[in-house]
Protein backbone atom coordinates (compact mmCIF):
# COMPACT_ATOMS: atom_id res chain seq x y z
CA UNK A 1 0.00 0.00 0.00
CA UNK A 2 1.29 3.78 -0.88
CA UNK A 3 1.22 6.60 1.59
CA UNK A 4 0.89 9.61 -0.24
CA UNK A 5 2.93 13.13 0.64
CA UNK A 6 1.26 16.08 0.96
CA UNK A 7 2.64 19.19 -0.75
CA UNK A 8 3.64 20.29 2.47
CA UNK A 9 5.54 17.21 3.29
CA UNK A 10 7.07 16.52 -0.19
CA UNK A 11 8.71 20.70 0.12
CA UNK A 12 9.40 20.37 4.03
CA UNK A 13 11.76 17.29 2.82
CA UNK A 14 13.15 18.58 0.05
CA UNK A 15 13.93 21.89 2.07
CA UNK A 16 15.94 19.34 4.96
CA UNK A 17 19.09 21.71 6.11
CA UNK A 18 22.90 20.36 5.57
CA UNK A 19 23.74 17.65 8.10
CA UNK A 20 26.22 19.07 10.64
CA UNK A 21 29.22 17.14 10.66
CA UNK A 22 30.69 18.40 13.78
CA UNK A 23 31.40 16.19 16.43
CA UNK A 24 32.72 17.34 20.23
CA UNK A 25 32.79 15.12 23.00
CA UNK A 26 32.52 15.59 26.99
CA UNK A 27 35.94 15.63 28.54
CA UNK A 28 34.82 15.64 31.84
CA UNK A 29 33.18 12.39 31.04
CA UNK A 30 35.74 10.85 29.08
CA UNK A 31 38.00 11.69 32.16
CA UNK A 32 35.45 10.07 34.67
CA UNK A 33 34.96 6.95 32.26
CA UNK A 34 38.74 6.35 32.10
CA UNK A 35 38.43 6.37 28.61
CA UNK A 36 41.66 5.83 26.53
CA UNK A 37 42.58 6.98 23.35
CA UNK A 38 41.42 4.42 21.30
CA UNK A 39 38.04 4.10 23.00
CA UNK A 40 37.95 7.66 22.26
CA UNK A 41 38.60 7.33 18.47
CA UNK A 42 35.97 4.07 18.53
CA UNK A 43 33.36 6.89 19.97
CA UNK A 44 34.04 9.28 17.01
CA UNK A 45 34.27 6.74 14.88
CA UNK A 46 30.29 5.99 15.62
CA UNK A 47 28.80 9.62 15.73
CA UNK A 48 30.77 9.74 12.18
CA UNK A 49 28.89 6.37 11.14
CA UNK A 50 25.62 8.22 12.94
CA UNK A 51 26.26 10.96 10.65
CA UNK A 52 26.44 9.16 7.62
CA UNK A 53 23.74 7.35 8.03
CA UNK A 54 21.67 10.89 8.94
CA UNK A 55 23.21 12.23 5.41
CA UNK A 56 21.41 8.71 3.75
CA UNK A 57 18.14 9.06 5.69
CA UNK A 58 17.64 12.75 4.45
CA UNK A 59 18.67 11.28 0.87
CA UNK A 60 16.03 9.03 1.26
CA UNK A 61 13.20 11.57 2.27
CA UNK A 62 14.22 13.70 -0.98
CA UNK A 63 13.66 10.39 -3.21
CA UNK A 64 10.74 9.68 -1.64
CA UNK A 65 9.59 13.60 -1.78
CA UNK A 66 10.92 13.50 -5.57
CA UNK A 67 8.11 10.49 -6.27
CA UNK A 68 5.36 11.79 -4.01
CA UNK A 69 4.40 8.76 -2.04
CA UNK A 70 6.31 5.40 0.27
CA UNK A 71 5.37 2.13 -0.77
CA UNK A 72 6.13 -1.14 1.14
CA UNK A 73 9.79 -1.56 0.09
CA UNK A 74 10.21 2.18 1.27
CA UNK A 75 8.62 1.61 4.70
CA UNK A 76 11.38 -1.39 5.42
CA UNK A 77 14.28 0.76 4.41
CA UNK A 78 12.75 3.09 7.09
CA UNK A 79 12.77 0.16 9.56
CA UNK A 80 16.22 -0.41 8.58
CA UNK A 81 17.62 2.72 8.96
CA UNK A 82 15.66 2.97 12.95
CA UNK A 83 17.70 -0.27 13.59
CA UNK A 84 21.09 0.80 12.17
CA UNK A 85 20.84 4.42 14.40
CA UNK A 86 19.36 1.71 17.33
CA UNK A 87 22.54 -0.32 17.03
CA UNK A 88 24.77 2.35 16.49
CA UNK A 89 23.76 4.10 19.77
CA UNK A 90 23.69 0.68 21.77
CA UNK A 91 27.68 0.21 20.29
CA UNK A 92 28.40 4.13 21.88
CA UNK A 93 27.12 2.85 25.59
CA UNK A 94 28.91 -0.16 25.68
CA UNK A 95 32.20 2.30 24.57
CA UNK A 96 30.94 4.67 26.81
CA UNK A 97 30.95 1.96 29.73
CA UNK A 98 27.10 2.94 30.33
CA UNK A 99 24.52 -0.05 30.27
CA UNK A 100 23.06 -0.56 26.72
CA UNK A 101 19.64 0.97 27.59
CA UNK A 102 17.34 1.91 24.82
CA UNK A 103 15.76 4.12 27.30
CA UNK A 104 18.56 6.42 27.28
CA UNK A 105 18.93 6.57 23.37
CA UNK A 106 18.14 10.18 21.92
CA UNK A 107 19.92 10.22 18.51
CA UNK A 108 16.46 9.43 16.90
CA UNK A 109 15.38 13.07 17.47
CA UNK A 110 18.01 13.37 14.93
CA UNK A 111 16.71 11.90 12.24
CA UNK A 112 16.55 14.23 9.45
CA UNK A 113 12.61 14.94 9.08
CA UNK A 114 11.61 13.46 12.28
CA UNK A 115 8.38 15.16 13.34
CA UNK A 116 8.53 13.74 17.24
CA UNK A 117 8.54 16.30 20.25
CA UNK A 118 12.36 16.84 21.18
CA UNK A 119 11.87 18.50 24.68
CA UNK A 120 9.13 16.25 25.77
CA UNK A 121 10.80 12.97 24.92
CA UNK A 122 14.36 14.36 26.21
CA UNK A 123 12.23 14.52 29.66
CA UNK A 124 11.77 10.87 29.59
CA UNK A 125 15.02 10.24 29.46
CA UNK A 126 15.23 6.76 30.96
CA UNK A 127 11.45 5.46 30.93
CA UNK A 128 9.98 3.41 28.33
CA UNK A 129 7.32 5.96 27.65
CA UNK A 130 8.00 8.22 24.21
CA UNK A 131 6.00 10.70 22.41
CA UNK A 132 5.95 10.27 18.68
CA UNK A 133 4.30 12.21 15.92
CA UNK A 134 1.51 11.09 13.66
CA UNK A 135 3.57 13.14 10.87
CA UNK A 136 6.94 11.42 11.63
CA UNK A 137 8.52 9.32 8.64
CA UNK A 138 10.40 7.15 10.95
CA UNK A 139 8.73 7.00 13.97
CA UNK A 140 4.69 6.88 13.33
CA UNK A 141 3.29 3.50 12.49
CA UNK A 142 3.78 3.55 8.58
CA UNK A 143 1.04 0.50 8.08
CA UNK A 144 -1.94 2.79 9.93
CA UNK A 145 -1.65 5.78 7.13
CA UNK A 146 -3.02 6.51 3.87
CA UNK A 147 -1.24 9.88 3.77
CA UNK A 148 1.38 12.13 5.68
Amino acid sequence: MKITLTPNTVMKWKKLPEISYGITLNNELINSQGLTRIKVGEIFSLHGQKLKLFNEAKSLLYEFADKGYIDDKDKEIVEKFDEDLTDLEFAAQKVWGFPQDVTFHNWWLDMPGCECPRMDNMERSGIPYKIYSSICPWHSDLDDKTQI
